[in-house]
């Protein structure tokens, strides 16, 4: 079963929301946001990515991955690059940002992927608060299918003359990965087929979906970011890793 091919009829829960399935695909996409980094000399703006919202306990966060920013995988990621990233959508060709105020990030030096998401505290907009995704656990459940979600990067992203973004989210099939040699520790993989329609880089700091059917209905599961995809794999960081790092906003 695809996403695409529910029928209208059906209902699905959406973290903490009911969603007919017509309206399922701009929510997935309106909790995937683009990733930009503002220079302080320059008026253009670099791309990097995707981010994902997600609401745990009533925290509303915004995860990306460190590499997005060309950052190192263990130590305190550098404030004024921090300070200069940008979480947008597109709202009739202009960028509309999304303000944070705290970071929190794992601190190793293992360099796995798991080290690589740093999560941003988002000062909470009324607008926005619908599109972050309530995590919850659902113990029984059967699964159904997957997607991908993110933002790629296309070709002439930024059309400074007329200042207006041209920056899309893109939505991929993907499937659980059974077996295979990466076994680290929260992390998994999922296997998706490369169509060519468009890149799979930007996706990282994006976010695998699942489809599962569960009491006695259709739900969403946020399953975990994206922290590195190609050659048809695509690796997550999941969710239990996310829960963990998230707790250091409340200790504060």
């Amino acid at each position: 079963m695809l996403l695409r091919i529910l029928p209208k009829i059906n209902s699905v829960r959406f973290g903490s929301l009911i969603l007919p399935t017509s309206g399922l695909t701009d929510y997935l996409c309106n909790t995937v946001r683009a990733v930009f980094y503002e220079a302080e000399f320059t008026k253009f703006l670099g791309y990097g990515g995707s981010a994902t919202l997600l609401n745990f306990d009533g925290l509303e966060i915004i995860a990306l991955t460190r590499h997005q920013a060309s950052l190192n995988r263990y130590g305190t990621p550098n404030s004024d690059i921090i300070g200069s990233i940008r979480i947008s959508r597109l709202e009739n060709g202009i960028l509309k940002n999304i303000p944070f105020n705290e970071i929190v990030f794992a601190n190793s030096k293992s360099g796995k992927e798991p080290e690589d998401i740093i999560c941003l505290k988002a000062i909470k907009m009324q607008k926005e608060s619908p599109y972050y995704f309530k995590i919850y656990d659902v113990n029984k459940f059967k699964y159904l299918t997957s997607v991908m979600v993110g933002y790629p990067t296309m070709p002439d992203i930024m059309d400074y003359d007329k200042q207006h973004a041209k920056v899309y989210p893109a939505i991929k099939d993907c499937r659980k990965k059974e077996s295979g040699r990466l076994k680290l520790e929260g992390v998994a993989s999922y296997t998706y087929v490369d169509n060519g329609k468009f890149p799979i880089d930007g996706f990282s700091g994006g976010a695998v979906f699942s489809l599962v059917e569960a009491n006695n209905g259709l739900e969403i599961v946020f399953e975990g970011i994206i922290v590195r995809a190609g050659n048809g794999i695509v690796h997550i960081v999941k969710r239990e890793i996310l829960r963990n790092i998230v707790k250091s906003f409340s200790q504060k």
